[in-house]
């Protein structure tokens, strides 16, 4: 019968303990990377929060009604441009009338006047008109840039009406 021979219990130990550091030079490499991206964006996110309440300044100057939509004037009265402008329409009870979240394509310059025509598909009185400006900003420092959604801007208004 022939003797099985296999690898020193020395030599095993130690290509588990060398596997073990090489696994956790790896980890701890990805986890730096991951957590530096992280502070990055949050870094990113905490200085564009700083600009929004510093230097953006959205007034809604006047809502009229019309034939199936609504017209919101947007002063930028701030000192940075608006990257992008977010709307949400409510009825006189606070229903949701119509509203966006995705990318609207409007974009508003500081000192500039924007005009939203917004379709609203009842015939209804306006209650409420919000509008929210969203920064692309990027850090000072070049590194990172985000996108940052500062505070919305509401106005209540009252005989402001749609019809179809």
């Amino acid at each position: 019968m022939k003797s099985k021979k296999g690898i020193s219990p020395l030599i095993a130990t130690v290509l588990l303990i060398g596997f073990t550091i090489v696994l956790a030079a790896l980890v701890m490499r990805w986890g730096g990377q991951f957590f530096r991206q992280q502070t990055d964006v949050v870094g990113c996110e905490s200085e564009g929060q700083i600009q929004c309440t510093s230097g953006v300044d959205l007034v809604i100057e006047n809502v009229l009604g019309g034939v199936n939509e609504t017209t919101i004037n947007v002063l930028n009265n701030g000192n940075y441009d608006i990257g992008e402008i977010q709307y949400v329409v409510l009825d006189a009870n606070g229903v949701t009338l119509n509203s966006t979240r995705d990318i609207t394509g409007i974009t508003s310059l500081a000192g500039d006047s924007v005009t939203l025509d917004i379709p609203v598909l009842v015939s209804t009185t306006i209650g409420k008109v919000k509008v929210i400006p969203i920064l692309n900003y990027e850090m000072k420092d070049g590194s990172t840039s985000c996108i940052v959604h500062c505070s919305e801007t509401t106005k209540t208004v009252s005989g402001v009406t749609v019809t179809p």
